[in-house]
């Protein structure tokens, strides 16, 4: 970039080790999240860059600050505070850059807080900070499931046999980074089971 510009692609703090490495010749570290910006230095278009990011600030001991999980993207931004669904927050950034109108309970804009959560979703799969089924064991007419993983205070066990219409089988708080959740396996044994993060 020989002359100042301003690009508008969402870079990130985790972007910056990649950069060093990429301007240094150094081939990235293996499993590291970040991308180099090189390809935003040169001034040209550039494809396959980010569209959304996830944020996430955790309760620290002493501090007020709740814990907070916040998905970004171009032009949009939502918030949940884990355990406070009252303060779920959704703001447009195109028309409104500081955030001052939420619209999170507006029904003209739920087509848009679906879309937002279902990144959400997405990001937090691919992050890891989502809760997980990894196993299962029936026994004593009762199914035992291990979750890993997973952020925020509550979640919700349920279960389907035809991943249309889903029965909520209990819920429970994620305590750790392991748990594992007994309910009642009474409705069929190959039924499908699936957790939902519900503080929202």
């Amino acid at each position: 970039m020989t002359q100042p510009a301003v690009r508008d692609e969402l870079v990130l703090n985790i972007d910056i080790g990649p950069t060093i490495l990429d301007l240094a010749g150094v081939a990235p570290l293996p499993g590291a999240q970040g991308v180099s910006w090189r390809p935003l230095l040169t001034g040209g278009a550039v494809t396959n860059w980010r569209q959304s990011f996830l944020a996430e600030y955790f309760l620290e001991t002493g501090y007020d600050i709740p814990t907070t999980v916040i998905v970004r993207t171009t032009g949009a931004k939502l918030t949940f505070w884990p355990g406070n669904p009252d303060w779920c927050e959704m703001f447009d950034l195109t028309s409104d850059r500081y955030e001052v109108t939420n619209l999170f309970s507006l029904l003209a804009y739920q087509a848009t807080r679906g879309s937002l959560r279902a990144e959400f979703d997405r990001q937090m799969r691919d992050t890891g900070l989502a809760a997980q089924l990894t196993s299962s064991r029936p026994g004593n007419g009762r199914l035992n499931l291990t979750v890993a993983g997973g952020l925020g205070p509550n979640y919700q066990l349920e279960s389907s046999s035809n991943l249309q219409a889903w029965t909520a089988l209990s819920q429970f708080k994620m305590d750790s980074t392991q748990a594992v959740v007994t309910a009642s396996n009474a409705l069929a044994p190959k039924n499908l089971y699936r957790l939902r993060w519900i503080s929202d």
